[in-house]
């Protein structure tokens, strides 16, 4: 059984010769881990060649048994980049700060999603103005900000804002435990999401790196 999808993809990394495990966000607010058979030798399926950041259609496949040492139970059969959705502004590849940024929020939203094991439906595209926010939408929303934000101040109350609205719509936080807008509670919210997922961010001391300059200028 297959089914196509939009998704948002949030991590891919190579998987024996040939393959990628690709790891997906879809509209819904659910996160997909599938195996890209053969994707590293060809293109032909995989349009955009399965980047983090890329938006498209996915088609998927449901396997019908767990490999031995993954809990993956999907193939990416195809994936196609869509101009349907918001664009992804080519800077968040070519400004080092802002794709530290976004490769933070990235991984913030793998940690926290919950994978699914159900077979995805066909969904309608969420937006900015959809009357339920999801993981998806948010994430979209803080990354089309970024590019066009010029300071280090207005990226860091982006991600700021980003973690809380996240951490609240995956019901880890309320409003009574949010925690200063400032730096300090910027980090709080780092640690926080650490705490929950039991696994240091990979990104975190990059954006350490730039947001001492923040402290230094302040």
């Amino acid at each position: 059984m297959t089914s196509e999808i939009t998704t948002l993809i949030l991590r891919s990394t190579s998987f024996g010769d040939a393959h990628r495990i690709v790891t997906l966000l879809t509209t819904e607010g659910t996160k997909i881990n599938a195996v890209a058979h053969n994707s590293r030798k060809s293109s032909k399926r995989f349009s955009g060649g399965l980047e983090p950041f890329d938006i498209g259609k996915a088609t998927l496949r449901l396997s019908n048994s767990r490999g031995r040492s993954h809990s993956i139970i999907w193939s990416l059969e195809s994936f196609s980049l869509t101009t349907s959705l918001p664009s992804l502004l080519p800077t968040l590849r070519t400004d080092l700060e802002a794709f530290i940024f976004g490769a933070t929020l990235l991984e913030i939203t793998e940690a926290l999603v919950v994978e699914t094991e159900t077979i995805p439906q066909s969904n309608c595209i969420v937006t900015e103005s959809s009357p339920t926010e999801t993981p998806f939408s948010l994430l979209i929303t803080t990354l089309e900000k970024l590019p066009s934000q010029s300071s280090l101040l207005e990226r860091t109350q982006n991600t700021y804002f980003f973690i809380v609205n996240l951490l609240m719509v995956l019901g880890f936080l309320n409003l009574e435990s949010v925690p200063p807008r400032s730096l300090n509670g910027l980090l709080s919210l780092l640690n926080e999401v650490e705490s929950l997922t039991h696994r240091p961010l990979k990104t975190k001391p990059d954006l350490f790196n730039i947001l001492k300059r923040l402290k230094l200028n302040h």
